[in-house]
């Protein structure tokens, strides 16, 4: 005992990081994002088994449309209830929510209004997949809210369990219709519903056990639109490359861009989540405290995205051999990718410490300046250069994006110096 005692006080001095926190919940969220990353890619598997390269770009077409609307269930308002909540402020909570709900109708008639024009154009396909989506996510994404709320009651377990069990029982339904009809409605239309009615219940579930109260959190709300907002470059950046691929280039081609993201993808999204942990525990402390620590974790991130990178080269091979022979051409535009994991880590470090911290200007300029970035590159690399221009696109805009939140906290670091200095 007293050996593992000394072992704690000796890697906490050295890497800086409450151990006990850090065990905690980071086996949690890691525990919950392997399972659902397990889970994600095993839908992934059947459903480029099952659909032909056409049907799975447009499939993976209407989630993208679905991304871009994102920006109107205000889910920057999640990271806003983890905060608020980690300092006491539980009524945060219900705040938010009802926010959400109230105004869930600016989702719905923009997905309507979408659903429309692939209706006059006789897509049905799209069109009924965004009647879906319109009707049941702006509800399932409010009531979701209570995600945020454990992770800022630091209900790491929890949490886990309940986002495992709900993408279980969501994934084996949507595998069990798409056996039955391999429609891509269908598809969409088992999503939609399962993950509102799962949400619902969960939503229901953690309001009678946790009883959250409502007093105070007046704020939450203000600074989640200010979130949100922030996310609107971010959201339409994220999800442009898909659109011009599909529009330009036609379902087929989407498809390989797809699979060429897969593995990449998930690693990069599993490595960024882990920083989330980072923000209940860094909202509570002092920026110098940070900034004494921060290169020497950016060096950290950088050496353990390295090693993950390069690992994935050299099996991304084996692994479109056996999982993705239909695919196998995009193996080496997979590894390309790969150049991504190396900055997760760094990414999603840097990120948490500017929503913690509430670096509302270093938050907005990060990004507005990085999303302008991609939209500008993927537009043009993407319709000129095709799946390849848009691979680049990628890699060249995220490892800008990198320097540039690096940039922004060195000038946040100056004004902070400042501040302290006229004190």
């Amino acid at each position: 005992m007293a050996a593992l005692l000394w072992l704690k006080n000796k890697t906490q001095r050295l890497l800086q990081i409450d151990i006990g926190y850090f065990l905690k919940g980071g086996f949690w969220i890691t525990f919950d994002n392997f399972i659902n990353t397990v889970i994600a890619f095993l839908l992934g598997i059947v459903l480029t088994k099952l659909f032909a390269p056409s049907d799975y770009g447009t499939y993976r077409y209407i989630f993208s449309i679905l991304g871009m609307l994102q920006i109107f269930v205000f889910g920057g308002m999640n990271s806003a209830v983890t905060q608020a909540v980690a300092r006491g402020e539980e009524g945060a909570f219900k705040k938010v929510v009802n926010f959400r709900l109230r105004y869930s109708f600016i989702f719905i008639s923009a997905a309507f209004i979408v659903a429309f024009y692939y209706f006059y154009n006789k897509n049905f396909q799209i069109s009924y997949s965004l009647i879906a989506l319109g009707l049941c996510y702006p509800i399932s994404s409010a009531l979701s809210t209570y995600q945020a709320f454990l992770q800022g009651k630091k209900e790491f377990r929890y949490s886990a369990l309940i986002s495992t069990i709900s993408q279980t029982i969501s994934t084996l339904l949507i595998i069990f219709f798409l056996f039955i009809t391999k429609k891509v409605f269908f598809v969409v239309l088992t999503y939609s519903l399962v993950n509102l009615i799962i949400n619902a219940y969960f939503f229901w579930k953690i309001t009678n056990k946790l009883k959250p109260t409502s007093a105070n959190g007046e704020g939450a709300v203000n600074y989640g639109k200010k979130l949100t907002f922030l996310q609107l470059f971010g959201v339409v950046a994220q999800q442009l490359d898909k659109i011009i691929l599909f529009n330009f280039w036609g379902p087929a081609v989407l498809a390989n861009y797809t699979i060429a993201q897969f593995f990449p993808d998930y690693i990069y999204s599993f490595l960024k989540s882990l920083s989330d942990l980072l923000i209940p525990k860094a909202s509570s402390m002092k920026f110098i405290k940070i900034s004494a620590f921060f290169y020497k974790r950016i060096l950290q991130s950088l050496l353990i995205g390295t090693f993950i990178s390069v690992s994935y080269i050299v099996i991304a091979p084996t692994l479109f051999h056996f999982l993705f022979q239909k695919y196998i051409d995009m193996s080496f535009y997979s590894q390309l990718l790969s150049f991504n994991i190396l900055l997760a880590l760094v990414n999603g470090f840097i990120n948490s410490i500017f929503v913690s911290q509430k670096l509302i200007k270093s938050i907005y300029a990060s990004q507005i300046i990085s999303g302008f970035i991609r939209i500008i590159l993927f537009t043009i690399m993407g319709i000129s250069g095709g799946l390849l221009g848009i691979l680049i696109a990628d890699i060249s805009s995220r490892t800008i994006g990198t320097f540039l939140n690096i940039t922004l906290w060195e000038l946040e670091k100056k004004y902070q110096n400042s501040l302290s200095t006229k004190i």
